[in-house]
Order: structure tokens, then sequence, then C-alpha cells
């Protein structure tokens, strides 16, 4: 049978983004059915990271988050910390035989079958999908790392599945507490990221069947030049007409942002027109009419 306080566990991860409601319901059912912890299951199966399900049941309880510090002292550490879980946090100093002998208890006979992840950095990633010259990168609980090359889905096998605790981890890794702020108001963040040597990330994150996801994409940081993207001639033709709108669409990774900024960066001293995104040019005469005073009959 399952307890009230299983149950409110696992509303509480759920509101954590970090385990979904049809997990929710498994694991529920798993745990009336052998009779196993849920919080024990859930470790097992690798489907919550330990430091989520241990911020779960701090909230549970309305304890502080305890934390085992080496240095306790150290408030960098645990504003990070509080920053990561969302936690007020309280540090205390232990000695590592004892921290040994807790989490032996904890686990028990099991220990050994709780499955370790090894904790991977989103810098890792990007890099990784950047050596292999692709242009975006997936991450979505229950699947591995993907990234797009030459327009298809390639998973990176070599990596492990991830859980929605490990993407939290990931991203909250990268983003300023404001960032974490809104986005835990607004279920939904884009912003950039940047790694020295390697370029600049487009990254949106967002929730997912009550699980964190979130997709980054390179900002290529030089421009192509329009010869080498081997682009029929009458598109160039479109760029030199004196009037009119051209709209270059297509889907995700076609290369529309691409084409405009070789098209941009192309010399045209003849040529007496601009080009330039819509939106923006809407925008700056939208500007324009505003300061100039009004009209009478």
């Amino acid at each position: 049978m399952v307890t009230t306080s299983s149950r409110q566990l696992a509303e509480l991860l759920v509101e954590r983004k970090v385990l979904s409601r049809d997990q929710m319901i498994t694991a529920l059912a798993e745990e009336s059915r052998r009779g196993v912890p849920l919080s024990a299951l859930l470790l097992q199966d690798g489907i919550v990271a330990e430091k989520d399900l241990i911020a779960a049941v701090a909230q549970q309880v309305g304890v502080p988050l305890l934390v085992a510090m080496e240095d306790p002292r150290d408030d960098e550490g645990s504003k990070a910390l509080r920053g990561a879980t969302g936690y007020k946090i309280s540090a205390a100093l232990a000695e590592r035989t004892e921290l040994s002998r807790v989490l032996a208890e904890l686990h028990g006979d099991g220990a050994d079958q709780i499955r370790s992840i090894t904790e991977l950095h989103l810098d890792e990633l990007l890099t990784e999908m950047v050596e292999k010259g692709g242009s975006d990168l997936h991450l979505t609980a229950g699947m591995q790392p993907a990234i797009r090359l030459d327009g298809e889905m390639e998973r990176l096998e070599h990596h492990p599945v991830l859980n929605g605790s490990e993407i939290r981890r990931m991203m909250y890794e990268v983003l300023t507490q404001k960032q974490r702020e809104r986005f835990e108001e607004h279920l939904e963040l884009d912003t950039s990221h940047s790694i020295p040597d390697r370029g600049r990330f487009r990254v949106n994150m967002f929730v997912q069947r009550n699980s964190v996801g979130a997709v980054m994409r390179a900002i290529p940081s030089k421009i192509i030049p329009i010869e080498k993207l081997l682009l029929p001639e009458a598109i160039m033709q479109f760029a030199e007409v004196p009037r009119g709108l051209v709209l270059v669409t297509g889907p995700t990774g076609s290369g529309k942002s691409t084409t405009l900024a070789a098209r941009r960066h192309q010399p045209q001293p003849d040529a007496p027109h601009h080009d330039g995104r819509g939106p923006d040019r809407v925008r700056a005469r939208a500007q324009e009419l505003r300061r100039q005073p009004a009209r009478g009959r």
C-alpha cells in the first residue's frame, strides 16, 4: 500500500521537474507491489539523482538541507548549493569515515546496485558537438544526449541516458541565480552561453512532460563567404532587385541565418537598396513615426 509520505515525496519531485507524472505513478505502483521504499526504487533505477531526493525529503520534513562539507565556512560553496537546490543550506563538518558509515546504512546491501552516473558538464557536450561539426545539442530526460549533424539527429551513445535531475544540474551550472529564478517562474528560458575558443551558443531551456529539457545551437564565429555556400545564381539575383520583399524560409537547421549573414556581407557598391531583417525595419519605422509631431486636420 502506498503511504501518504511516499506520495507527498513523489509530488515534491514532480514540482522540482525531475520526475514526470507517468514515472511517479509507475514508481508508486512498484513500491506498493514490492514493498520497497520509493526513495530506494528511484535511486536504484537512476530516475532521480540522490541530491534531488535529499532536497525533496528536506522540504517534506520542513528542515534546512544539512550538507557535510570539508569547510563549513565556505560561503561560496553554500551559496552555489543553495542556487542549485533552491533550499536553505545548513553546513556541517563531518568525518569521512562517519559519512561512509551513514551512506552504507542508508543504502544497505543494495548500495552497489545504485547506478552511478558520471557527472557531465554542459561544456563537455557542447565541445564534442563542435568537434563533430554538429549544429544543435538536445538534452531530453530518458534519452542519451543527441546532436544535429548534417540535418540528422545523432545520439551520443557513449554517454548514459540522462534523467531530469542530471539535465537540471547541468543547465543550472551555467545559469545565473536570476536566470534560474526566471526559469522557475516561467518554466522556459532563452539565453546564451559561451565557451572560450569554442564559440557561443543559443540556449533554450524548457519543461517537457514534467521534466527539464534543453536545446543549444552553435552560433558560428565566422561568416561563410557566399560563394562557398553553393547557392543558385537566382538567389543572388533576388537580392539585387531594386524593390520588393524576399522571404527566406525553411525548417530548423536549413541555413536561413547563414544565407542572410553571407548576403549581408557580400559587397554591393552599386546597390541603392538595403537588406535586413523585416521586424527590425518595421520597429525602426514605427519609432520614426512616433517621434514625428501629430498633424491636425
